[in-house]
């Protein structure tokens, strides 16, 4: 599972990488040749960058969850000796973090990749404004779902961890209400 989460990071990583050289490449065209029509090209690759993130983010928190479901209650209900809960990073970030700190990281830390790809597609809109034909209309359904779809799969993920606060198993004889 390390692996595959580390693969999961390095894949957002590429795929930020590559829709930076994207974005550089087309800019430098622009600039030199002033063929501001090839700004159309950036909406496509907004979203793409935008998809993949997400989706990066999203098979990390399916391992979460794996982690949190199958291998967590396997390790309780097999760990009799034990006194107490097992330590718990959801517990520990429940009881250290205010919902507004995660919000405040997942903002600066999550988020300028994406945000920085829809403001490029969003100034390439702009910019070609005059020419409202099918590509530039595309390339504004392509910059709605590059906002759409990752926020749509931020708040799963949010969700997620909202519920697995209150879904990390207890050890035998503990009050619940103690977890949070």
């Amino acid at each position: 599972m390390r692996a595959e989460k580390v693969g999961h990071i390095t894949g957002q990583a590429a795929v930020v990488g590559l829709g930076l050289t994207a974005l550089g490449v087309i800019g430098g065209f622009v600039a030199k040749e002033g063929h501001d029509r090839l700004l159309l090209a950036i909406p496509p690759i907004a979203m793409l960058v935008a998809l993949g993130y997400a989706a990066g983010a999203y098979r990390s928190t399916i391992i979460g969850r794996y982690i949190r479901d199958e291998l967590w209650r396997h390790l309780e209900r097999n760990l009799g000796s034990y006194e107490g809960p097992l330590p718990s990073w959801q517990r520990y970030i429940a009881k250290t973090h205010s919902r507004w700190v995660v919000l405040l990281k997942v903002i600066f830390l999550d988020a300028p990749p994406t945000i920085f790809f829809i403001g490029a597609s969003g100034y390439a809109l702009y910019q070609t404004a005059d020419d409202r034909e099918f590509v530039w209309w595309a390339g504004l359904v392509m910059t709605a779902i590059s906002i759409t779809v990752p926020l749509v799969i931020g708040l799963a993920i949010k969700n997620n961890s909202e519920e697995a606060v209150g879904n990390v198993p207890v050890a035998a004889g503990q009050d619940p209400s103690s977890q949070a």
